[in-house]
């Protein structure tokens, strides 16, 4: 925007700030510079069905999201402190019961919230050094994360720890163990139900269909040994260059842009987080030397030692974790078996991890196991921004939860149902009494043909496998 004020005339900026509205002009004298109207969008406010961010399901998995953010570096405090470490203090909030409010409990040390190092001799609030040698401290999580990954010996303890909260501070995206399971009970492979909810979220989100590329993109400009998350961060803050990748600037020029909106891959994520962790180890004698303690044999003084969160009582774990690295990433458990979902759950118990307990939380990468299929929501064909409920036939499991190839009678309610109210609403031509609806009889007959066309279908093949789509082999038989 181009402004030419008179020198003589004095520049007065105008906003204002309404309910729906943002109003702003530039007047020079008699003279407007500059005026426009800017309009908040409707549904930033708006509570309901329709809102952006207002339905109780986005509510309630933005604060599960955020509970399971607090429970991954609530797992790193707990390391640090079993290997006789400090941990840096990170900011609580509480609900005073004094005033009923949420307020700051207490504050966070500076080193963990603070990205780079003050100028030289200038005051700071936070009391961070600002002499000549505390201006040379790095403080960027980024960059400490590239040192420690390179071994780097002169990084301090505190620095060790921010980079490995850093780390954890996203899990990243990717097929977890329970997807075969659920591809297989709709007889698709975990590729196919992945494409499709990829291409529903593109359609109708511009910011997804952004975020997906961004890693992927950034993969095929550098070198392989660079494919870690450390690395995009300080490329867009522009403390790192893959044309000069083993040069590190310490502070950020006007030409940074954001970090955030962008779907990093669990792989990387993890491989990053376990080459942190081996490192660290490798710098730090307490680690190394408790994790050495945790991997002893039980009975022998060994295991990993963790109090329950309720009653207090002492747990103690068996740790099938190779290197510090992986314990931390994946917890006593070690790396998870994702052959199939059946192994994915005998590995949890012979490490004696309850499904869906606080003890799944053990772990970086640590994720509670659905015990039920929450991924029931679809889109309303007619009405898109709605909801509905989606309502496959679901086939029965032995004792070994293993597929039987026998459809559970529950799940073919929805089914029974709506093929009943097609054949009452049905009219037929009749000779006698020309057109007619069904009698019951006629109804009851050909209800019981269709369920034996069901009970017909082989489901199961001789691999073992679901026989591909049939669900939707099923669904003709009410057709």
């Amino acid at each position: 925007m181009e402004m030419n004020a008179k020198v003589d005339e004095p520049v007065v900026w105008a906003f204002d700030l309404g309910k729906g509205s943002i109003g702003e002009a530039v007047r020079s004298g008699t003279e407007f510079l500059h005026k426009a109207s800017l309009l908040i969008p409707h549904e930033l406010a708006r509570r309901g069905p329709a809102a952006l961010s207002g339905t109780p399901a986005n509510k309630y998995r933005a604060l599960k999201t955020r509970e399971a953010h607090h429970e991954r570096e609530k797992w790193l405090e707990t390391v640090w402190r079993a290997a006789g470490l400090d941990p840096l203090q990170a900011r609580e909030v509480w609900d005073n019961p004094n005033t009923k409010k949420w307020e700051l409990k207490h504050g966070a040390d500076y080193r963990l919230e603070r990205e780079f190092a003050p100028e030289v001799g200038k005051k700071t609030k936070d009391g961070a050094p600002s002499d000549a040698a505390g201006a040379a401290i790095c403080y960027t999580s980024s960059l400490l994360r590239i040192r420690l990954l390179n071994g780097d010996r002169e990084l301090q303890g505190w620095q060790i720890y921010k980079a490995l909260r850093a780390a954890l501070q996203c899990r990243g995206y990717g097929p977890v163990p329970w997807a075969k399971k659920e591809a297989r009970q709709q007889g698709k492979t975990p590729e196919e139900i992945e494409k499709e909810e990829q291409k529903k979220l593109e359609r109708a989100d511009e910011r997804y269909r952004d975020a997906v590329g961004k890693w992927p993109d950034f993969k095929r400009t550098v070198q392989k040994e660079f494919h870690f998350p450390c690395y995009y961060d300080a490329q867009k803050i522009g403390l790192w260059n893959p044309s000069e990748p083993h040069k590190l600037l310490q502070r950020a020029t006007h030409h940074a842009t954001s970090t955030s909106n962008v779907r990093f891959d669990r792989a990387d994520v993890r491989a990053e987080s376990i080459k942190l962790g081996d490192q660290a180890a490798q710098i730090l004698e307490p680690l190394r030397f408790a994790f050495a303690r945790w991997q002893r044999d039980v009975k022998k003084g060994g295991g990993w030692k963790f109090r329950h969160p309720v009653s207090g009582k002492e747990l103690t774990y068996k740790v099938h974790a190779r290197t510090f690295g992986e314990f931390l990433c994946d917890g006593p458990a070690g790396k998870p078996d994702e052959t199939s979902f059946e192994a994915f759950l005998q590995q949890r118990r012979d490490a004696g991890v309850d499904r869906g307990t606080f003890e799944e939380w053990m772990g970086a990468l640590g994720q509670k196991t659905p015990s039920f299929d929450n991924r029931i929501l679809n889109d309303c064909v007619l009405i898109p921004r709605f909801h509905v409920c989606k309502v496959n036939a679901q086939l029965e499991t032995d004792k070994d939860r293993k597929l039987t190839g026998k459809i559970v009678p529950e799940s073919l309610l929805a089914s029974e149902v709506t093929f009943l109210l097609k054949l009452k609403n049905l009219l037929v031509s009749d000779i006698a009494a020309g057109q007619r609806k069904l009698t019951v009889r006629e109804i009851r007959f050909i209800h019981d043909y269709a369920k034996r066309q069901v009970g017909s279908l082989v489901l199961i093949g001789a691999d073992g496998e679901t026989v591909k789509n049939w669900p939707g082999k099923v669904a003709d038989c009410f057709g």
